[in-house]
């Protein structure tokens, strides 16, 4: 297993981990299967722009593909209660994903937070869920 926090966060095993990554770099480089629209990911959900949304057939999958891209050459660790993991890009931006969330539907998420960001700008602050396709 790597260095994530249960049997599903092996993800990071193998992975370089430099950590010289800014995140425009990893959003650049993964444009082409997530594009960043005004600043965020997905569709607007119903609870504000803040709260975005990415269907797929495999919303699992599909929100640890978006974490390895976005986090890529980043060293993940386990978030502090054991449920999720967290990268932070030099630039100040930490990333976070729970496969288990908090809402209704307890969709996997992920949590992009720029407060202690260094360059704020391109990407904002937002919760992305990955919900299953209709």
């Amino acid at each position: 297993m790597g260095t994530g926090a249960g049997p599903s966060f092996g993800h990071t095993k193998g992975r370089k981990t430099t950590d010289t990554h800014s995140l425009m770099d990893n959003v650049h480089a993964m444009s082409d299967f997530y594009p960043l629209r005004e600043g965020f990911f997905g569709k607007r959900s119903k609870r504000g722009n803040v709260a975005r949304l990415i269907a797929s057939t495999d919303p699992l999958r599909t929100a640890h593909d978006f974490y390895n891209r976005i986090t890529q050459g980043l060293k993940s660790t386990p978030l502090p209660n054991g449920k999720g993991e967290r990268a932070t890009t030099p630039d100040g931006y930490t990333i976070s994903i729970r496969e288990v969330s908090s809402s209704p539907d307890h969709s996997p998420a992920i949590d992009i937070h720029i407060r202690k960001s260094t360059q704020p700008g391109e990407v904002k602050e937002q919760k992305i869920h990955f919900v299953k396709e209709d």
